[in-house]
């Protein structure tokens, strides 16, 4: 008997990059996602079918394939800020390194919580009416410097419903405000593992991808969160939608 060992289990590294509009040229080098719990391409296809009349059982004696539509789904853990904005349609501001601010205004309709622009904050100095009432932490205010946050207690010396705050912050890994793009072309490059033979490469290149938006961020859990979502795969201006390359071992 033939010894053989052609079974697959994957694991692997996904990398995507942004291509231009209409089969662009890449804009950029590819990315790590990081962790990936899934990774799949779906393909299915609409089919006409005949069946003929001359013998009375109506059998089938034609089918034609109408349209193919190819699909594929990621489940990424890495929660990132390149992960979020690429999988939630955003833009990010990028890395702000800590520093002083002076006198930023901030609303205080009411009594409660408000919050200023960063999180990490020390050094605080709360002021209002251009500075020429200065409110006492614990009488007037208080703090969570964890997440920028001003508790207002006391309104008597908050003028015109504004405070100014002086405070220093640790910086931000970036700002991702989410669902400012419309949805954009990917490739998409799968450097898989086989765990059943490590020892040789499987690539999938997905040469042009439609990414939609994350279909969810889960927030509040006990569980890691994932980011899941799905695309479409569509044909590039070579023709060409992906390709598998079974890689000889390597050591």
């Amino acid at each position: 008997m033939t010894c053989s060992n052609q079974h697959f289990v994957g694991n692997g590294e996904v990398l995507i990059r942004a291509i231009g509009d209409n089969c662009g040229a890449a804009a950029e080098s590819f990315r790590k996602v990081g962790d990936a719990d899934e990774l799949m391409i779906s393909t299915s296809t609409d089919r006409g079918t005949h069946f003929e009349s001359t013998s009375g059982q109506r059998r089938k004696s034609a089918t034609w394939i109408n349209s193919t539509d190819t699909t594929f789904s990621l489940s990424v853990t890495d929660f990132n800020v390149g992960n979020l904005a690429d999988l939630l349609l955003g833009t990010d501001s990028g890395a702000v390194a800590g520093a002083a601010v002076v006198d930023e205004a901030v609303s205080v309709p009411s009594l409660g919580w408000v919050f200023v622009t960063y999180p990490g904050i020390t050094s605080v100095t709360v002021t209002s009416n251009g500075g020429l009432n200065t409110l006492v932490l614990g009488t007037d205010y208080n703090l969570d410097s964890r997440n920028g946050g001003i508790e207002i207690i006391d309104m008597t010396d908050v003028v015109a419903n504004i405070i100014e705050v002086d405070y220093t912050h640790v910086g931000v890994e970036g700002i991702v405000s989410a669902l400012q793009n419309s949805s954009q072309d990917f490739e998409l490059r799968f450097n898989g593992v086989n765990l059943n033979s490590p020892n040789k490469p499987v690539i999938v290149q997905v040469f042009r991808a439609k990414i939609y938006a994350a279909e969810e961020l889960s927030l509040i859990g006990q569980d890691i969160t994932k980011l899941s979502f799905t695309g479409d795969i569509l044909v590039d201006s070579n023709d060409n939608t992906y390709k598998v390359i079974m890689g000889n071992a390597v050591a």
